[in-house]
């Protein structure tokens, strides 16, 4: 009886196992038929849909004026998206003329920039080495004007680290056309900032504007055209008085001086209310210089106010001045440029330029914007003192034959009253000496016809000029 159940039991078994394997060898099949299917079906029998290609930023800004609200909200979330990459489309479709897609860019503008603003910002910080590559408008324009190194990046990193400044920036470099206001309220600013601290002028280690930054900062600032402030001279305006301390401080602080040194204040640890004198860090003070130098000279270059260029140029040394030869046959060759400026660049062209730079002043020849010093300021070129004024073209015309060799006091450029006969180039000489000063207007028109005809024949010596860069 056992031997026949236990015979049961083995025959059932079997039978199970045999069962089970004739599933598993189903199962098997069906998972190879599913592979073999499923790799049919990823050939060329029955090709996938690729992943759709998704809209350039350009035709999202498109978009924004479609007749399909969904549509509209979709390609405004979707330029949210791309980021930075988005920022040139949409600040075209601000100039589009179409009032919703202007409406949109402009609440979509903003967001992109602070966005990139704070990544960069964050960015730049982290880069201790100070060799990672960065694509930010305001950094590219930096080093489009002072070189991409070492002491610019020290100089730019102090700058990145005021949150305010970089916004400026930012906000001048989205908007260039509102330059002036921006320039105007950050100068505002300092000045609002200085003004109480005369009270306390011996507790005060570091001013505002004591440091390259501060000078740096603004300098890039004022540097786009057209970001010179025009105002009403009024002393009751504490808003123009505050301008008037905040633009002091870039020539009587201490940073214009020291970045042209390579130099910063640093809080004496002996006197907590003192500052001494350190390195900026960069390791290339003569590097740190030039990098201060172009900046100050951008910003020069936007100024239509004479003392001030004058001021600011007086204080370099030869080389410095000499470096600015550049930026004066530019403003010279600027026809909307600084017009009461230009006489001072012309000195630079004059002390530090070529024979050939003469032929530059020739578009100035027939100039008769009137020149009165030192009265013409931003507050408006007024009556002025008719024995000391001059015109653009006498300057022009007196300079070039300086520079071709000769004296313009042989050709009757006798400067204006109580100022010295112009000598050398070496010399300090005033675009004031190469005035004429005769009142007969018959008299000084024939003095100038002269002195133009006998430059003419001097130009034909000349091979061309190559134009001002």
């Amino acid at each position: 009886m056992c031997r026949d159940s236990s015979r049961a039991d083995n025959l059932i078994a079997k039978g199970a196992l045999g069962v089970m394997a004739i599933k598993k060898t189903i199962v098997i099949g069906v998972f190879v038929a599913a592979a073999f299917v499923g790799s049919t079906t990823g050939g060329d029998a029955n090709p996938a849909t690729p992943p759709k290609e998704q809209p350039s930023a350009a035709v999202l800004v498109a978009q924004l004026n479609s007749d399909v609200f969904r549509k509209r909200e979709t390609a405004e979330k979707a330029l949210l998206a791309i980021g930075a990459n988005a920022i040139v489309a949409v600040r075209d479709g601000l100039e589009s003329g179409k009032p919703e897609v202007v409406q949109r860019c402009e609440r979509i503008l903003p967001i992109l920039r602070k966005a990139e603003l704070t990544k960069f910002a964050e960015a730049f910080a982290a880069d201790t080495s100070l060799t990672a590559k960065f694509d930010h408008p305001v950094w590219n324009r930096y080093v489009a004007m002072v070189g991409d190194g070492k002491p610019s990046r020290k100089l730019f990193g102090h700058i990145a680290r005021r949150d305010d400044w970089l916004k400026n920036l930012d906000e001048a470099d989205a908007r260039p056309a509102h330059a002036c206001d921006i320039y105007r309220e950050a100068v505002h600013e300092i000045g609002k900032t200085a003004m109480p601290l005369s009270s306390f002028r011996n507790l005060i280690p570091i001013w505002p504007g004591d440091q390259p930054e501060d000078m740096a900062y603004l300098f890039l600032l004022g540097s786009y055209k057209n970001s010179d402030p025009t105002a009403p001279l009024s002393e009751i305006d504490f808003s123009w008085r505050y301008f008037v301390t905040g633009e002091a401080r870039i020539q009587f602080g201490q940073g214009l001086g020291l970045g042209l040194r390579g130099k910063r204040l640093d809080i004496d640890p002996k006197k907590a209310d003192r500052s001494i004198e350190v390195d900026d860090g960069s390791g290339d003070a003569v590097e740190s210089g030039r990098v201060m130098l172009m900046l100050l000279a951008h910003w020069l270059e936007q100024r239509n106010l004479w003392m001030l260029v004058s001021e600011h140029v007086r204080v370099l040394n030869d080389d410095q001045a000499k470096q600015l030869l550049s930026f004066a046959r530019r403003s010279i060759a600027e026809k909307n440029g600084s017009t009461y400026c230009r006489p001072y660049w012309i000195s630079i062209v004059r002390r530090f330029g070529e024979p050939s730079d003469a032929a530059r002043l020739s578009s100035l020849f027939e100039d008769k914007t009137r020149l009165n010093w030192p009265t013409v300021n931003r507050f408006g070129t007024g009556p002025g003192n008719v024995v000391n004024e001059a015109q653009m073209r006498e300057v022009a015309i007196g300079s070039a034959i300086f520079l071709r060799g000769r004296n313009p006091s042989e050709f009757g450029f006798k400067g204006l009253v109580g100022d010295p006969s112009a000598k050398t180039r070496q010399g300090n000489i005033e675009a004031r000496q190469f005035a004429i000063k005769q009142n007969d207007k018959e008299v000084k028109e024939k003095t100038l016809a002269k002195a133009i005809a006998w430059l003419a024949i001097e130009a034909k010596k000349d091979p061309p000029i190559a134009p001002a860069k």
